[in-house]
């Protein structure tokens, strides 16, 4: 007996290290934070794009929102008699022409790519038109607040220009799940296209090889927990990164929603379906997996594991 008893404390202390060693490599759960700005492509959702004491890094779209988070605004009521402003107020202010009414508004938020939810919270929306006077970079500083008070107020700087990158860009059709696509030299960008219309685009920037081969096999975990709602499953299975922030286009009708496959968790990106487009557009870097629906996919429909139970991954059964 104290034999087996050392054997299972031995057992329980390899697994007290193993999960603790899992803890520490597990990624930390992105938060909203006041000292974030977001920032959302035409018809894209707000994502955290990176800054330097507000001076954001990237070059931004014409047509483009950039959203700055209200601290301490949790109920509508918190915002009584206030209203968004901006003022361009000091010598170094410009681009007072380039920029729209700034507004109050209640957003779902994103990670740096664009794929993960975050959170709602209230943000001050500053519009940046969608008409440029030319495709010269064009530059914004001024100071964003809530009603005539500078106390909380935040100056920050964003960089504009006309996104004429895919002009020339080369289309490069990838067919089936097996697809190495390798770039040319002198691409500054790519349409990469896909059976049914959809299609990634992204600018290359050194951009090396990449594994571009899609699946549409039915992801069976999905289908056995709603077995009443119609999916169409879209898995690139090396799930490839990209140097840069691409657009991916799902077509798809209005009355559909999108999730992202990630683990065992499927992440609501309903939200980046623009209507003039006709599907879904999302700003990434990174193709995984994605299924559209027809219904809402939240509680599952029956709790009944498919006949084949995964291990590990979620959809390791579909066809290499």
């Amino acid at each position: 007996m104290k034999r087996l008893a050392a054997f299972a404390a031995a057992l329980l202390a390899a697994w007290a290290l193993s999960a603790a060693a899992f803890a520490t490599q597990a990624a930390p759960t992105p938060t909203i934070s006041p000292d974030e700005i977001y920032v959302a492509a035409p018809q894209g959702v707000p994502r955290a794009a990176a800054h330097t004491d507000g001076a954001l890094s990237e070059v931004l779209e014409p047509g483009s929102t950039i959203y700055f988070v209200i601290e301490g605004a949790v109920r509508a009521q918190d915002l009584t008699s206030r209203y968004a402003r901006i003022f361009f107020d000091d010598g170094e202010s410009t681009g007072e022409d380039l920029v729209g009414v700034p507004a109050i508004e209640y957003r779902m938020l994103y990670d740096a790519d664009g794929t993960r939810q975050i959170g709602y919270s209230y943000v001050l929306a500053l519009p940046i038109l969608p008409q440029m006077p030319d495709r010269d970079l064009h530059a914004i500083r001024a100071r964003v607040g809530l009603s005539r008070q500078r106390a909380g107020s935040l100056t920050f700087t964003a960089n504009v220009q006309s996104r004429d990158a895919f002009f020339d860009a080369q289309t490069i059709a990838c067919k089936g799940a097996r697809c190495r696509v390798e770039f040319p030299a002198d691409a500054r960008s790519v349409h990469l296209a896909f059976r049914g219309g959809i299609l990634f685009s992204v600018e290359l920037g050194g951009q090396a090889a990449a594994e571009a081969g899609v699946s549409y096999a039915t992801f069976t975990d999905l289908s056995a927990a709603y077995p009443s709602a119609s999916l169409f499953c879209i898995e690139w299975r090396r799930a490839p990164i990209f140097n840069r922030v691409g657009t991916l286009f799902l077509p798809a009708g209005e009355e559909t929603y999108l999730y992202e496959v990630r683990g065992r968790s499927l992440v609501d990106l309903t939200d980046a379906y623009d209507a003039s487009a006709g599907g879904f557009s999302l700003q990434t870097r990174r193709l995984g997996a994605y299924v559209i629906a027809d219904r809402p996919l939240e509680e599952a429909e029956t709790a009944d594991p498919p006949t084949n139970p995964l291990v590990g991954a979620l959809f390791s059964n579909l066809p290499q």
